[in-house]
């Protein structure tokens, strides 16, 4: 204990979400602590608390003078908010965007409740993320920019023991921004504050809590280089330790380390003080929390796919604003707040009640989003200039540069038409195919058609379906004999499998001779729990059937029927006309419980390197040299290995070629000996599950069907050079498309509305916020750039803000569209527009 120089403990109660509980149990116990937090210090003045500093946690308080009593204390300093997130997501799960937005209105969510002198004194300045994994190298630039000059974290502690990461650090993130850390276990002081009357127990006993403290001081200095220990007094859902001040008032006047009782911001400002601070650069966690891949698989995509709609939505309801139509900011916030409610970090553990209710909300929250999108484009249409004939289609790009895809689009036939075509406003014909038709006789009366377009950056342009006789495409689609192929790609198929993926461009095959065919479906089986696993036998897939069903010129799609350890699998390989990628959607019909499945992909690299993107960047990854400790890794049980964490897309490459596989709603891949996996589903045996408390969960047992898609995309050179950054946002991101009224406007029949350029900037968002326009991009490929921005409509008053809105930079129009970028900036402007029309 020679190095320690003080010891701080700071009074905290970590309370979840529910996942011992429901959440209904646990919003009120919620109120049973604040009552005792404001019952406490109301008599002892020196006592401090850290437990305020998530939305989900007083959602549940209905009693006025319960607020008023805690805002008391905020006022005096007395209470550190930590934070003030909706909920406390895990940073790698959920898209950067959602993170921002968890974080600026859970904000405003506390100072609606408080006021902002109460958010002020409340001190505020400590992100406190108790609990999560997958702390990410921008999450230093993300913390400051949310107006935090401290980061707080745990897990996996032992992870970072074994790596020799200290206790208290200054940790440089991939942009260069630092932001002092302490990562503390979040109860570590708990053992002895039981002792002190924790739980509200009025018991203490100083000589045994004074030898557990002084072994608990001992074991943390190891892993020091300040000698300034951070304690947290409590637990999950803990009440004040009530003897704590007496015995920190007896300590020192006995012992030499001094023990100091404040807040989290009390702490870090002291710590600031101390001199030779040792920084750590990078991603601290790679890995993630292994067993937790796959579970509940289903809540994941569908927090996906409704960001996704809510990012579209803001960037529709924007450009239908230039046009005159009130942007719906209420509306958009209630549903960013709802969505980070959804994002908790223990939301994949939960009881059947709440995963009904969470299920039911994200589904209304996707629903509402395109319901914007639709009223947004529809206004837009209005105010076009459409001149061409037949019935007009609106194709919306929510990106910020050109792109040539695909677009669905639902129409519905008024007049008689037996045949048709889709021509853009110039009259060009247009590839197109139809998915769907309802017919009265040889009449159509609805059809869901597929149309290969192009789209300008963030913007729209008409389409126009014409009764005609349909034109002839050329088409390289083709498949034959086990031959399956486009332009681009060649696939070959053996007795059903996909043993070769050859890209027809480059002359390069991506297939490996391997144990496993390339989408093999594995299942893994062993011993799954709530919070590790361990999988010991490995089952392949067995083709039953290979059948073609659907066949056009935009697109065709092979459907496997195979099977996996009992388990139905139906797999769709899909090849476009005119689109580089190779799609995929599996529906497994899972059976069997304590299984993981994974698709794998045996790469043809010799020496292939792994690189990963997380939100706002991607670095490389060396994930078989990741110690395998602790819970968060399973203990190193079989099937750990390899095991890493991404977004959107993990990529192998060897420098001058590279394979993607891009993903929706799936963060866990496994990688050795050139077989990139993606984990795709969990299954359990409920019994086991309930030894930790969690109760009879049936759903939790993953039993039943479900639906993954995921997209292979093969390029030259490096990730940087085939641009997968901007091909995974095009997977994510489809054109919508609509069928427009005949709008009788000015606007021209194609309009771009911002344009960002060059390629490494990618725009997240686009929306109004406070009443002015908010743009957000970041490089992506780690270079100093300057954007070049070109926008639809006249602006004023631009700056450079952080992503509260304080001012960073002024600038002038002139700068605005020549604005530099750092390497791995993540800008946001902030600017008053004027309407288009």
């Amino acid at each position: 204990m020679e190095r320690l120089r003080r010891a701080f403990i700071a009074p905290y109660s970590h309370m979840d979400y529910a996942w011992r509980n429901t959440r209904r149990y646990f919003l009120m116990k919620n109120a049973q602590i604040f009552f005792a937090v404001v019952d406490y210090m109301r008599n002892e003045r020196g006592y401090v608390w850290c437990g305020l500093h998530k939305v989900h946690n007083i959602m549940g308080c209905r009693y006025p003078w319960l607020i008023e009593g805690l805002k008391e204390f905020l006022l005096k300093g007395r209470i550190d908010l930590g934070g003030t997130m909706t909920s406390t997501p895990q940073p790698h799960q959920y898209e950067g965007e959602a993170f921002i937005n968890n974080a600026v209105y859970g904000r405003k969510y506390f100072e609606r409740l408080f006021g902002l002198e109460a958010l002020v004194k409340g001190k505020n300045q400590v992100l406190h993320m108790a609990d999560p994994v997958g702390h990410h190298s921008q999450m230093p630039q993300l913390t400051k920019k949310l107006g935090f000059k401290y980061y707080k974290f745990e897990r996996p502690w032992e992870v970072y023991d074994h790596k020799g990461v200290p206790l208290e650090f200054y940790w440089e993130g991939l942009d260069g921004t630092r932001v002092l850390c302490s990562r503390t276990i979040y109860s570590n002081f708990h053992r002895v504050g039981r002792l002190l009357g924790g739980h509200g127990s009025v018991h203490t006993d100083y000589g045994e809590a004074s030898k557990r403290l002084k072994e608990l001081l001992e074991e943390l200095a190891k892993h020091s280089k300040t000698g300034f220990i951070l304690l947290m007094d409590g637990s999950d859902w803990g009440l004040p330790s009530l003897g704590l001040l007496e015995f920190v008032r007896r300590w020192n006047q006995e012992e030499e380390i001094m023990l100091t009782v404040g807040t989290l911001t009390d702490y870090f400002r002291d710590l600031e003080k101390v001199k030779d601070i040792p920084v750590v650069r990078g991603t601290l966690d790679t890995m993630g929390w292994v067993a937790m891949y796959g579970r509940r698989s289903e809540v994941l995509h569908v927090i996906t796919e409704a960001t996704n709609n809510l990012l579209t939505a803001e960037k529709a309801a924007f450009i239908a604003h230039l046009l005159g139509k009130p942007y719906p900011e209420e509306d958009i916030e209630s549903l960013w707040t709802s969505l980070s409610l959804m994002e908790f970090h223990d939301n994949l553990y939960q009881f059947d009640e709440d995963y009904r209710e969470e299920m039911k909300t994200l589904k209304e929250i996707k629903v509402r989003a395109e319901e914007i999108t639709e009223e947004s484009l529809r206004w837009v249409a209005g105010r076009v200039s459409m001149r061409g004939d037949g019935i007009p289609i609106m194709v919306f790009n929510p990106l910020s540069w050109r792109r040539r895809d695909i677009v669905e689009v639902d129409l519905k036939f008024e007049d008689t038409v037996e045949a048709f075509s889709v021509v853009d406003f110039n009259g060009k014909p247009q590839p197109y195919q139809i998915l769907e038709a309802e017919m009265d006789g040889a009449t159509y009366k609805r059809a869901k058609i597929l149309v290969a377009t192009d789209a300008p950056p963030l913007g729209y342009k008409a389409l126009y379906v014409v009764p005609s006789k349909p034109p002839r495409f050329e088409t390289t689609l083709r498949f034959s004999k086990g031959i399956f192929e486009n332009r681009f790609y060649r696939i070959k198929l053996d007795d059903g499998k996909i043993v070769s993926v050859y890209d027809k461009v480059n002359g390069r095959e991506i297939v490996a001779p391997s144990r496993y065919s390339a989408n093999e479906i594995l299942c893994e089986k062993g011993d799954v729990r709530l919070l590790v696993a361990k999988f010991d036998r490995v089952y392949g897939s067995d083709v039953e059937r290979v059948e073609l069903v659907e066949e056009g010129p935009v697109r065709m799609r092979l459907r496997i029927k195979c099977q996996t350890a009992g388990n139905p699998v139906e797999q769709y390989v899909t090849l476009y006309d005119d689109v580089p990628r190779i799609d995929f959607e599996t529906v497994i019909d899972c059976k069997v419980k304590e299984a993981r499945f994974r698709t794998v992909f045996p790469l043809n690299f010799s020496r292939g390197r792994l690189y990963c993107d997380f939100p706002f960047g991607a670095e490389e990854r060396e994930p078989n040299d990741e110690p395998l400790v602790g819970m968060e890794r399973s203990y190193g049980w079989e099937g750990s290995s390899g095991v890493t964490h991404a977004l959107s897309w993990c990529e192998v490459e060897n420098g001058d070629y590279g394979v993607a596989l891009l993903n929706i709603g799936d963060n866990g891949y496994r990688y050795e000996d050139n077989n990139l996996s993606l984990i795709l589903h969990l299954s359990s045996e409920p019994e086991k599950l309930e030894h930790y408390r969690v109760c009879r969960l049936r759903e939790m047992a993953g039993l039943g069907r479900y639906v993954f898609r995921y997209s292979l995309y093969p390029h030259v050179g490096g990730w940087r050079d085939g641009e997968v950054c901007r091909r995974s946002f095009e997977y994510r991101h489809p054109l919508v498309g609509i069928q427009a009224s005949r709008g009788r406007g000015g606007l021209p029949q194609e309009k771009t509305f911002l344009h960002i350029e060059p390629s490494n900037l990618i725009l997240t968002s686009l929306k109004i916020e406070d009443g002015e326009a908010n743009i957000r991009f970041y490089d992506a490929h780690g270079k100093p750039v300057v954007a070049e921005i070109e926008t639809g409509f006249t602006l004023r008053n631009p700056r450079k803000t952080d992503f509260l809105g304080n001012v960073i930079q002024k600038i002038d129009v002139e700068e605005f569209r020549r604005v530099k970028v750092k390497p791995h900036e993540i800008v946001n402007l902030r600017m008053e527009i004027e309407p288009v029309c």
